[in-house]
């Protein structure tokens, strides 16, 4: 009974810890006038130095190839695995195994991470419009993927099964070598732009913070002096707040609260990670529940009342790039194609992400990631306000996503 009890207690506060989102000024910002004036004066001076520079980087997608997916679940497997991991070519594969699922090209990326183990891990996987998982394959990174994969190979991974899922082999029959195509200068300037804007030497929270709560203790802290401001900004830097549960907003209560007080001591380089985890909801909870995003906003009004060329910096972090900075910062996608539906400049975008979508110069894996960021945008773009408009809303989107895939490459595509 009494963990019924506590359970019943833990999710009537999880719930009411989410209340209200944060209150506005008389401006219709979560800012005051003065703080906007401090950050204007700020953006001033970084736009006038981006102006004057030149590309000074060059920025490469993410290892990518065409590829033909194999997987077997019957039959003989073990034996599947050692044709491929000879080379067995495909069309004796397909008359040696007749129950393997063997698909039409797909686009695979490539990229190395880091696990808890502190592991480098080289993560492969598929990425096809329409497929609701992808494919993927993961092993310890020992070697370069570009460089000991080619056109012709088999990437394989064989499970002996466990007790959710039976024995079987997966594996990508590489149809060209990887690439990692340099990206052009109008998409190089914008990935500029935003690291012009966010400083990839620092970070909102200083290393080896500890866990911990903080109420949100004034509302306006201009009321405090300057020193109080920064020693309270110390203070909020050094604690790491991890939400309690999906309904939980103090993550949120507390960058907010970074936010307003690196405004106010003039750190612009906290100030918009700060603002940009608020708009990309980029917080560590137990979960993260759907029913909870809606009253989540993004606050895209108060960087475009700043006078930052928004279009530049939120599709700069859009750009899935390989030899990104240490601290390059990297935006939701699902949280961006909301705030861009908030945006003043609705058409400058929609006309901009529109060309990017068509544009072959552009490398297959972020053109897959902003035909994401414009559906996710045309999702958000009307609130309508009964059923019958929602549903003709969702089926114009879907109609403009349909004609906008006649634009994409078939290996972009599902055709199942």
């Amino acid at each position: 009974m009494k963990t019924i009890i506590t359970t019943i207690v833990f999710a009537f506060l999880c719930i009411n810890i989410q209340g209200q989102e944060f209150e506005k000024h008389s401006n219709g910002l979560i800012y005051n006038d003065n703080t906007i004036e401090q950050l204007k004066f700020i953006v001033d001076s970084l736009n006038l130095k981006f102006k004057a520079c030149e590309i000074t980087e060059t920025y490469h997608a993410i290892p990518q190839t065409k590829a033909i997916q194999f997987n077997l679940e019957s039959g003989n497997i073990k034996q599947a695995k050692k044709d491929l991991e000879n080379g067995m070519s495909l069309d004796l594969l397909k008359k040696t195994y007749p129950l393997a699922n063997i698909t039409k090209p797909k686009l695979i990326i490539a990229y190395d991470y880091t696990d808890y183990n502190d592991k480098t891990i080289t993560h492969v996987s598929t990425k096809t419009i329409g497929e609701d998982y992808d494919k993927i394959i993961e092993f310890e990174a020992q070697i370069d993927i570009t460089e000991s994969y080619r056109k012709g190979d088999w990437i394989v991974d064989y499970n002996n099964g466990s007790n959710y899922r039976n024995e079987h082999v997966t594996a990508f029959y590489l149809l060209e070598d990887f690439k990692k195509n340099k990206l052009k200068d109008i998409y190089a300037e914008m990935v500029q732009y935003s690291h012009c804007m966010i400083d990839t030497t620092s970070s909102k929270i200083i290393d080896g913070a500890e866990h911990g709560y903080l109420e949100d203790l004034s509302s306006d802290y201009s009321k405090l002096t300057l020193t109080e401001k920064k020693e309270l900004l110390d203070t909020f830097r050094h604690t790491k707040v991890i939400g309690t549960c999906s309904m939980d907003s103090s993550p949120r209560v507390h960058a907010l609260n970074i936010a307003k007080l690196s405004a106010e001591t003039v750190n612009w380089e906290v100030f918009l990670k700060a603002h940009l985890d608020v708009m990309n909801d980029r917080f560590e909870r137990a979960t993260d529940g759907s029913y909870a995003w809606a009253a989540r906003k993004t606050y895209l009004k108060e960087l475009e009342v700043l006078d930052i060329n928004t279009l530049d910096l939120l599709l700069g972090i859009t750009f899935r790039i390989d030899n990104a900075s240490k601290n390059h910062y990297y935006g939701s996608i699902g949280r961006l194609g909301r705030a861009l539906s908030e945006s003043e400049n609705q058409i400058i975008f929609e006309k901009t992400m529109l060309n990017m979508i068509k544009n072959d110069e552009l490398d297959d894996y972020n053109r897959y990631i902003v035909y994401y960021l414009y559906d996710n945008y045309l999702y958000h773009l009307n609130d309508c306000k009964d059923k019958t408009e929602r549903k003709m809303h969702i089926n114009n989107v879907k109609a403009q996503l349909k004609e906008i895939q006649k634009f994409l490459p078939n290996h972009l595509i599902d055709h199942s």
